[in-house]
């Protein structure tokens, strides 16, 4: 290792948590997923929608609120 690259790692601190993920609305990811999808089928099924809306998202829109937007959660 170069003396840069140990001066990187001694700054790293293994003790500190990491920074939480802020959730955004699930809202504008799906519908920007089922204007993408429907503008080229006019059916689609549940799955393949919110398999695009949480690609769209990642990491950033919780799963089960996307299911619930979407209308098939509970």
């Amino acid at each position: 290792m170069t003396p840069e690259e140990i001066y990187l790692l001694d700054g790293l601190n293994p003790q500190s948590p990491p920074e939480p993920v802020q959730a955004v609305s699930a809202e504008p990811s799906l519908e920007s997923v089922k204007d993408h999808i429907f503008e080229r089928v006019s059916v689609a099924r549940d799955y393949e929608i919110l398999m695009e809306a949480l690609r769209n998202g990642r990491g950033e829109i919780i799963h089960q609120e996307l299911t619930l937007t979407l209308g098939i959660g509970e």
